[in-house]
């Protein structure tokens, strides 16, 4: 994928059957400014959040 012009950042999801999705991340920094800026830091936070999330739902049924 690439950069949409206007978008900051696209995360898409992919049902890939059998329970797996496939998340896709297209950010509009290269890999080396998001590392320096925070971003990819950030993303990787907010994933680890959404996977602990998602788990706690998975266990709760």
């Amino acid at each position: 994928m690439r950069p949409i012009d206007g978008a900051y950042d696209v995360v898409t999801f992919q049902d890939l059957g059998n329970g797996q999705t496939k998340l896709t991340f297209v950010g509009n920094q290269t890999m080396e400014d998001a590392k320096e800026s925070g971003q990819l830091e950030g993303w990787n936070q907010v994933l680890d959040k959404l996977a602990a999330a998602l788990t706690d739902l998975a266990q709760a049924k």
